[in-house]
């Protein structure tokens, strides 16, 4: 461990005199030259030794990683940046609980996460144990899955487990899938059994501590030798000082300028009136930079002597934002309809204060996420839809039901703004908090904004295919770069409902445009009601199937979605909810043929053209994967631009 010499006061500030190590991180110590399995299990070997000291004190390090630690010229390994060290304790409770916004970001994407060469997460995620991935508590086998997962990457070439995406990751992992090592390495087996029991699902099933996993991993040698007993108060010392940096946030510098003081207060005024208007980590319509968060960072960016007063303000706020957004999650959690924007009140409460109580208890968010989120807060990198949806908070805030009501009825007027699908999220909080009239009134604007979304005014021809046929693009745009490419045959569809029963919010029969777009003749059919025509109704049924494929129930959610389709075929949330549920399945055929329907449904939607490029791409279709992300970034979509780097770094143009 990074030993600490001295830790003081001068002039007012913290200073902590530290061991100086000349050297390099153990990632970059792995890539410098090639090394045999031995050379690397000493290394490693001699990391675990400081997490074993910390053990004894109580410590849990939760994100050991090769970038967690140096390997000094003299060929000693120290491990560091204890800055999420905690005392053992509970965790952050039940993870992916309901959220709105995750209700928008929880799809299996080619290129959610950053991706090496190998196709592995790098950073944090890639070492967490699963009981970090599902936010449960964590302790000392924690750093023990950690260790192991990162050894055994070292040795073999390969990550432990499999996946191209967080998600996937974080399934192989919760769910004890480890690959084979490949043939050849010259690993022994005893090696790679100490490994695997390191790396068991359950923490109980792991090495009884870090000490027995250390003597396993060393069965060609002498017993590791025991840990000096001089080191234990240099880790807590550590320890507690990183915690005082972290919370103080200073550092030795000169007294800041009249200008650098200046630049504080604008900076704090910006963060203090964006949170005044709600834009704490989401950003309103139109200017990506304007957040609370991204004022945060850059105070905490400052260098030289404005360095610690900036960190200081930047402390202040996070506490005053995060208690804030408490504030207003605690007013709608009671409140089934309304306790997935709680939630999400809670989550960006964690972006500015990660220890605060309240909101880790309630939030339901993950490590991994979080740090996804944190990450995407810096540059802002949302999607219409979630910005769409966070607006939604800032209309909750409002005490008058009839105002709320109005609030969110405004947020449907604004054209191009939000998809059907966060819109349609909208409904479930106007029927709980809204007045009667604004409830009929958002009904009718749903309904508007749903058959205006779809251009359902087809012509005879297209109309004759009959209602189970998405219409053409109606825009005249390509959505798949591919115009010779035949149409795929429909998903058959179950039958429209029929007869005198009027299923929930709906009106039972439909006229006008309405009823020429279900294919009916118009002929006299005796007694038999026309096909059932809603919109809205397909949109419930839609949000429930995503509700259900969030908790895994791919069959419940592709019948849900199914008969969303039976009642509107133009809802592309629908389509593009069946392509993603054949994403993770691995039907990625099948998946583009969904996605592509529904673009043609919503050809405006960015997020939707970028996983059609992201279908296209696990079927080797690069030109047409390129086109539709080039679409997406046209529609405004952030992380198209990514995507078409990674697509370039593949193909090599």
């Amino acid at each position: 461990v990074v030993q600490v010499y001295e830790v003081g006061q001068f002039a007012g500030q913290v200073f902590v005199a530290m061991e100086f190590v000349e050297g390099m991180p153990l990632s970059d110590w792995l890539e410098a030259e090639e090394r045999s399995w031995q050379e690397i299990r000493d290394m490693f070997v001699q990391a675990g030794r400081g997490l074993a000291a910390a053990h004894d004190k109580g410590l849990v390090h939760r994100d050991f990683k090769p970038d967690n630690v140096l390997v000094g010229k003299d060929g000693r390994a120290r491990v560091l940046d204890f800055g999420l060290a905690r005392a053992e304790g509970p965790g952050r409770g039940t993870p992916t609980a309901d959220s709105m916004l995750m209700r928008l970001t929880s799809t299996n994407n080619a290129f959610e996460a950053k991706l090496t060469v190998a196709g592995s997460i790098m950073g944090t995620p890639a070492y967490m144990s699963p009981e970090q991935h599902e936010g449960a508590p964590t302790g000392a086998p924690s750093d023990q899955f950690s260790l192991c997962v990162a050894l055994y990457e070292a040795v073999y070439g390969q990550h432990p487990f499999a996946g191209e995406t967080y998600q996937e990751l974080a399934d192989s992992v919760t769910g004890g899938k480890l690959r084979p090592p490949p043939s050849g390495s010259g690993v022994p087996d005893w090696l790679l059994q100490a490994l695997t029991t390191g790396m068991a699902v359950d923490p109980d099933q792991r090495h009884p501590s870090m000490d027995t996993l250390l003597a396993d991993l060393s069965q060609d040698t002498t017993p590791p030798i025991a840990r000096s007993r001089w080191l234990w108060p240099g880790v807590t010392i550590f320890a507690v000082v990183v915690a005082v940096l972290i919370t103080l946030g200073l550092v030795n510098g000169p007294a800041p300028t009249e200008e650098e003081l200046a630049l504080i207060a604008k900076l704090e005024g910006e963060a203090r009136d964006a949170a005044q208007r709600s834009r704490w980590v989401y950003p309103g319509e139109g200017d990506p930079a304007d957040t609370a968060y991204r004022r945060i960072a850059a105070l905490e960016a400052l260098e030289g002597g404005a360095a610690a007063e900036g960190s200081e303000r930047a402390k202040k706020l996070r506490l005053d934002f995060a208690d804030e957004l408490v504030t207003l999650g605690n007013k709608f959690y009671d409140e089934a309809s309304t306790r997935p924007f709680a939630r999400d009140a809670y989550v960006q409460a964690l972006v500015f204060d990660p220890d605060n109580p309240e909101a880790s208890e309630r939030a339901g968010m993950t490590l991994g996420q979080l740090a996804d989120l944190r990450q995407r807060a810096v540059g802002s990198e949302f999607s219409d839809a979630e910005v769409f949806t966070a607006e939604a908070l800032t209309v909750l805030a409002e005490d008058d039901p009839d105002a709320r009501a109005e609030g969110l009825i405004a947020l449907q007027d604004r054209k191009g703004f939000g998809s059907a699908s966060a819109q349609m999220m909208m409904m479930p909080v106007v029927e709980s908090l809204g007045g009667q009239e604004a409830k009929r009134k958002l009904r009718r604007r749903l309904e508007q904004d749903l058959l205006a979304a779809a251009d359902l005014e087809p012509a005879p021809t297209e109309r004759s295919a009959g209602a189970g046929a998405p219409a053409a693009d109606t825009d005249g745009d390509d959505t798949d770069g591919d115009a010779a490419e035949p149409e795929p045959e429909p998903e058959p569809e179950p039958e429209p409902t029929k007869g005198k029963g009027k299923p929930s919010g709906g009106k039972g029969k439909t006229k006008g445009k309405e009823k020429a777009d279900t294919g009916a003749s118009g002929g006299d059919e005796g007694d038999e009601a026309e096909p059932v025509y809603d919109p809205v109704k397909s949109m419930e049924l839609t949000r429930e199937a995503e509700a259900a494929r969030r908790r895994g129930a791919l069959g419940e959610a592709e019948q849900l979605f199914h008969q969303a389709l039976g009642f509107w075929n133009r809802n592309a949330a629908a389509l593009m909810g069946l392509s993603d549920i054949n994403f993770d399945r691995g039907a990625f055929d099948r998946a583009v043929k969904f996605a592509k329907q529904a673009v043609r449904a919503e050809p405006k939607n960015g997020d939707y053209r970028l996983r059609l490029g992201d279908a296209y791409f696990k079927v080797l279709r690069y030109n047409d994967a390129r086109q539709a992300y080039e679409k997406a970034s046209e529609l405004g979509n952030g992380k198209a631009k990514e995507r078409l780097k990674r697509l370039r770094e593949k193909t090599g143009g």
